[in-house]
């Protein structure tokens, strides 16, 4: 996802909508789909009341004739798991998820540094987002 915002001369400025990108369906140099699990970044990031935000998204994609199970969760800065994402992970594809800044209990997590992690067989990948107050 991005976004634009025109600035002129004048100190007028322009912003404009939320535009999405995809690489599902991208294919690397042989010409054949990419053979690992992609996560992207998550947006808008940081998120919360104090932005405006109230929840951040991202998606998760999972490469054809992937085996194994997939595992989303949020974690603290302390390695303690905040939230866990109810998902198979079994299915191929796009994916996309949203969480509101809340933990295990439904109640708002405190304002700081969370760490988005997707884990499959022997890969992970990990993003940092930040949630204001």
């Amino acid at each position: 996802y991005y976004r634009l915002k025109d600035i002129d001369f004048n100190g007028n400025s322009a912003v404009h909508a939320i535009v999405s990108a995809s690489l599902s369906g991208q294919t690397d140099e042989s010409g054949s789909q990419p053979d690992h699990m992609q996560l992207s970044e998550a947006y808008p990031n940081p998120f919360g009341p104090g932005v405006g935000k109230t929840e951040v998204g991202f998606s998760v994609r999972v490469p054809e004739n992937s085996a194994g199970k997939t595992t989303i969760g949020i974690w603290n800065l302390l390695g303690e798991e905040v939230r866990q994402f109810d998902w198979s992970g079994s299915h191929t594809g796009k994916h996309v998820f949203f969480w509101n800044g809340t933990g295990k209990n439904q109640q708002p997590v405190p304002a700081g540094v969370y760490f988005l992690r997707v884990k499959r067989e022997n890969a992970q990948e990990i993003r940092k987002i930040l949630f204001v107050r």
